[in-house]
């Protein structure tokens, strides 16, 4: 009776470590989404067109851009709990920026969150929320990027704590927090509504901010507000009707507020007049009032 007490004990230890072992592993070799066509980069001003549009309605601008510093050439400091993460260079610099960059490795980046030579990106880059882009879309941006010019600007080392310093760590992180995929249209809605699901969940990644996180710093998903760590800074829910919520608003007061920053309703101010300046006041009407619908 001990011994195939002690027997099954055994077999639950190997199992309780060999199967996190083998989702880790896995983790390094997988790349979801590889099979994911992209069109050609023919750099036509309608692709860059629309790969600038892209760019501006995910805000990278405001992240890879350091304060007077040359666009997108990284090098701004994003406070964590676990250290600072310096944003880097994207233009086509061939040391330091995105110049030996293929279509597939930026795909690779938004879709998986993993760089060009395979290593994980931090989460910091919001890949949780640009794993729902479409590849047409992620090869419209690699096109406009593409048009950047080279800035020769070495990017700044992260000052993360140990062990958040050791990078492949964050393949556990990836078991616990991040799936790969891409967005699921909702057959019982609009267009409309799913344009604005894909701009707000995906492209536009407003859980990145409103949403509250776990102690290792992983989403709880919704948007149903949270404590932007370090800055102290309380990002309201976008759905209830309560606190600084949109759930009883108009959509034409919601579309106003994220065009001009605001409303009859209220208006806005800290990180989100920024996102406003740098993002949402350069989309569509029609993009908005998607993103208002969806809301």
């Amino acid at each position: 009776m001990m011994t195939t007490v002690k027997r099954t004990l055994r077999v639950a230890l190997f199992l309780l470590l060999a199967i996190p072992a083998l989702l880790m592993t896995k983790e390094f070799i997988h790349s979801p989404g590889k099979e994911a066509v992209g069109v050609p980069i023919t750099g036509s001003a309608q692709q860059v067109a629309q790969g600038k549009y892209l760019a501006l309605a995910g805000n990278c601008m405001g992240c890879h851009t350091q304060r007077g510093g040359a666009q997108y050439a990284g090098g701004r400091p994003i406070a964590t709990p676990f250290g600072t993460i310096y944003s880097p260079n994207l233009t086509q610099d061939k040391t330091s920026g995105l110049g030996n960059w293929s279509a597939d490795d930026f795909w690779r980046a938004l879709h998986n969150g993993k760089s060009r030579d395979g290593s994980f990106l931090y989460p910091a880059f919001p890949y949780t929320n640009y794993t729902h882009m479409t590849r047409p879309d992620s090869d419209a941006m690699y096109a406009y990027f593409k048009t950047l010019a080279p800035v020769a600007q070495e990017n700044r080392p992260n000052t993360l704590r140990f062990p958040y310093n050791q990078r492949p760590l964050l393949a556990a992180w990836r078991v616990l927090y991040f799936t790969p995929g891409t967005q699921v249209v909702d057959a019982s809605q609009s267009v409309v509504w799913n344009r604005g699901a894909y701009l707000v969940e995906g492209l536009g990644h407003c859980s990145a901010c409103h949403a509250s996180r776990t102690t290792l710093g992983g989403s709880r998903g919704g948007l149903d507000g949270g404590l932007i760590p370090v800055l102290d800074w309380y990002a309201p829910s976008l759905t209830s009707s309560s606190e600084a919520g949109l759930g009883d608003w108009q959509p034409s007061h919601i579309v106003d507020l994220l065009k001009t920053g605001i409303s009859p309703r209220g208006a806005v101010f800290g990180p989100m007049a920024e996102v406003v300046g740098a993002s949402l006041q350069h989309l569509s009407t029609p993009d908005l009032q998607a993103m208002a619908g969806y809301l």
